[in-house]
């Protein structure tokens, strides 16, 4: 069920817009993006929106992002095998909601902004595209599975919007959530991506559970990689001093995920164990935290 923006009532789909009934508000569908969010606060910041162009050409050759995905497809088929219905939240580009459609799923795209959703449309990643804010409840109990990866750093009401993940799932669904974890490696990378935090397994732990769900697997990755990555965030810092300052910050995050050949296939090379090692054990450590969790069944 889909809530109407402007006054939680359900709307309806009457074959060329959604429409509310209740106070006759209609959704217009707009180069095949449904919206439903309301208008951003402009006081806020919620992700570079300038860095959607890069990320869809550097995505599909990138250590970073190739082995993240392993991991993520591998978790999602042990947990809910295809097909289901997913929705991804924050879906930027559409690399994962891709591979997620490759496998069987049948996966609908949500991203605050329209930008995000074109390049979605490109890798035809998905059934339905919606703008969607997080902090605000627009779907009730509509979906097996809910997926945010590298999503509720971005949002300063990280709770709410977990709970809303919560409320959108079916009775038994699943969320599927990666963070960048152990906040001793923020430094201005974080700054430039518009983090608001960095996550301990415990901080995550809490507040999934206090949405709602009940956590079935909770593990670092990226541990391979985490004294490499550690001494180069402590040497990069904190100091965002001037615009030159600013530019290399952002040059170097993306020679981070983009390096040159070579490097990249070694850091695959090691970086591709870990997916192997998930299967049979969590990671004690490492930059990023994987989190599964369920909606709790109902008692009858």
């Amino acid at each position: 069920m889909i809530l109407c923006k402007n006054c939680s009532n359900p709307i309806q789909y009457n074959g060329e817009q959604y429409l509310c009934s209740s106070c006759d508000l209609n959704y217009p569908i707009n180069n095949g993006i449904i919206d439903l969010s309301k208008n951003l606060d402009e006081n806020k910041t919620y992700y570079p929106e300038d860095s959607f162009d890069t990320l869809y050409k550097i995505e599909e050759a990138s250590f970073w992002f190739k082995v993240r995905n392993t991991i993520i497809s591998q978790t999602i088929t042990r947990y809910l095998p295809p097909p289901a219905e997913v929705i991804e939240v924050g879906c930027g580009t559409g690399f994962v909601a891709s591979a997620m459609h490759k496998l069987g799923y049948t996966v609908d795209c949500a991203d605050l902004f329209p930008e995000a959703l074109a390049f979605c449309m490109k890798r035809n990643a998905g059934r339905h595209y919606f703008t969607l804010n997080l902090e605000e409840r627009i779907f009730v109990e509509e979906y097996d599975a809910v997926c945010a990866f590298d999503v509720i750093e971005h949002i300063e009401n990280d709770l709410l919007a977990l709970t809303n993940m919560y409320r959108l799932l079916k009775n038994g669904g699943y969320a599927f959530i990666t963070v960048p974890a152990c906040p001793s490696l923020w430094n201005a990378g974080d700054v430039i991506s518009e983090h608001k935090r960095r996550y301990t397994m415990k901080e995550l732990s809490d507040k999934v559970e206090e949405a709602g769900f009940r956590i079935s697997k909770m593990t670092y990755f990226m541990a391979l990689l985490f004294p490499l990555l550690y001494m180069k965030r402590k040497i990069t810092g904190n100091s965002l001093n001037d615009d030159s300052c600013l530019q290399d910050i952002k040059d170097d995050c993306l020679a981070q995920l983009n390096p040159n050949p070579l490097v990249n296939k070694l850091l695959y090379t090691i970086f591709s164990i870990e997916p192997l090692l998930l299967r049979h054990m969590n990671l004690p450590i490492g930059g990023s935290l994987l989190c599964v969790a369920q909606k709790k069944e109902r008692t009858k």
